[in-house]
């Protein structure tokens, strides 16, 4: 029996030897693991820093292009203030009438030779009613320029295909009644 109980206690020791291996390596592999993972969030913390940087850069060069933008648009309208003053003595200038730009374009509702208010004459001429106006949804307005191009007839009623007067370009789009109007305009036969 001591034989065994020598074996037993021997084999005993070897996994107790063992038990506290595993238990150190265990250790070892989770200290290594908590370096990793601090190495890594280091890491992280460092990539956002440098992130929340770059974007405070931008948004300072932002802000500068912002005021620069401002200070422009304010360097130009001074500018365009003193030319018109500058230039309002003259009388075949003062004459002209004066030019809103809409999107690299003229107005053409404020391009008009005769004035609006005024009555045509039309006594020695016929009147005309293909001019037309559209009604612009964008600042709810009417724009003009255009003619009929064509009356195509529709289910409901009538619908208008227009040229622009500016460059005789035909519109892709069909226009309902209600969203032109004529203008009378006077012509020589």
């Amino acid at each position: 029996m001591r034989l065994g109980g020598r074996r037993e206690k021997a084999e005993l020791r070897e996994l107790r030897d063992e038990v506290t291996r595993l238990r150190i390596e265990m250790q070892r592999s989770l200290e290594d693991v908590h370096v990793a993972f601090s190495e890594r969030d280091t890491e992280l913390a460092r990539a956002l820093r440098r992130v929340a940087d770059t974007f405070q850069i931008v948004a300072g060069r932002i802000d500068g292009e912002r005021a620069e933008r401002a200070g422009l648009v304010d360097a130009v309208n001074r500018l365009s203030m003193s030319v018109v003053s500058s230039l309002a003595h003259l009388p075949a200038l003062a004459a002209l009438p004066s030019h809103r730009v809409i999107g690299g374009t003229i107005d053409p509702e404020l391009v008009l030779d005769e004035d609006p208010n005024e009555p045509p004459d039309t006594t020695p001429e016929v009147l005309r009613h293909d001019s037309v106006e559209v009604h612009c949804r964008f600042g709810d307005r009417w724009v003009g320029g255009f003619e009929v191009a064509e009356v195509v007839p529709g289910d409901g009623g009538a619908v208008y295909r227009l040229r622009r007067r500016s460059d005789d370009s035909v519109l892709p789009t069909l226009f309902d009644e209600r969203d032109i109007r004529f203008r009378v305009s006077v012509v020589d036969r």
